[in-house]
């Protein structure tokens, strides 16, 4: 019986074919230090900044805690805590206002959830507030505008000297690579320009006083109308008012003498009323 031979394929067999290795000199390779590898801090304390002045280069030398940790503190320089004094001082003078005052009402914020988006709003019991998006009579009040738009200015300065720090840290060729999407650090939107997405918010807590506390304590003769007297925190101006339109702090005892004369009835907040 005859024996067929076939002649192999062309080249070499597949498992011999030689590959050019890649160019330039081979990787060097190092084994693992021993043990786990360490673990990110949660939080480090910045580097310390001698002078405000020299901003820029503590945030550049501070951006490898900014990237692990997401935020940074900055010192303020001497100018912007001033700016910032002035505007806590003018805000106290704003909230002390009467309610039914035009700077008050007509800046009156939305009632429920719109609260807190723009304007004035005062929740009872709790606390006062004013939302700033607006520059001039459009959108903030007499008593804050100059102290609001100075400080606006001024921690816009920072805000977008932090933003060029950043893109120079990245390497980035224009340093006002992200100038337009801050364009409302330069400066608040006037009337007419749509409302701007950055805002400014200042509160005005109310210190609910402790159940040993004073509390407040209703005066009134016999056929005479009552006042009442709210005791304040250490923080808040002892005021009087009609005892029709008193507040009363919510977590306060209260002490009422009716018009006319009469007993007096002492309650606790927290337990029902009852009726007389």
């Amino acid at each position: 019986m005859a024996t067929i031979t076939y002649a192999p394929p062309p080249g070499p067999p597949p498992h011999l074919i030689q590959y050019a290795p890649p160019p330039g000199p081979p990787p060097q390779m190092y084994a693992p230090p021993p043990g786990p590898p360490p673990q990110m801090p949660v939080y480090a304390p910045p580097i310390e900044c001698k002078s405000t002045e020299d901003l820029a280069a503590y945030i550049r030398a501070s951006l490898p805690l900014l990237a692990s940790q997401g935020w940074l503190s900055l010192p303020l320089p001497p100018a912007l805590e001033s700016l910032y004094s002035a505007l806590f001082a003018a805000s106290s003078s704003y909230f002390a206002l009467p309610p039914d005052t035009p700077d008050k009402t007509k800046y009156a914020a939305p009632s429920g959830t719109g609260a807190s988006d723009e304007g004035f709003a005062d929740l009872v019991g709790e606390k006062a507030l004013i939302t700033i998006r607006r520059a001039g009579p459009a959108g903030t009040p007499a008593p804050l505008r100059d102290a609001t738009e100075a400080a606006w200015a001024a921690t816009g300065e920072v805000f977008l000297q932090a933003m060029h720090d950043i893109a120079e840290g990245l390497e980035l060729s224009e340093l006002d690579a992200f100038d337009e999407m801050s364009k409302e650090a330069k400066g608040m939107p006037e009337r007419g320009a749509p409302r701007a997405a950055s805002l400014l918010r200042l509160f005005r807590y109310v210190r609910p006083e402790s159940a040993s506390s004073e509390g407040s304590e209703a005066k009134g003769g016999a056929g005479g109308k009552g006042k009442a007297e709210s005791a304040s925190s250490p923080r808040h101006t002892k005021t009087s008012a009609s005892s029709r339109s008193s507040w009363v702090p919510r977590r306060a005892w209260t002490r009422a003498t009716p018009r006319g004369g009469g007993s007096a009835s002492r309650t606790h907040p927290l337990s029902r009323r009852r009726k007389s």
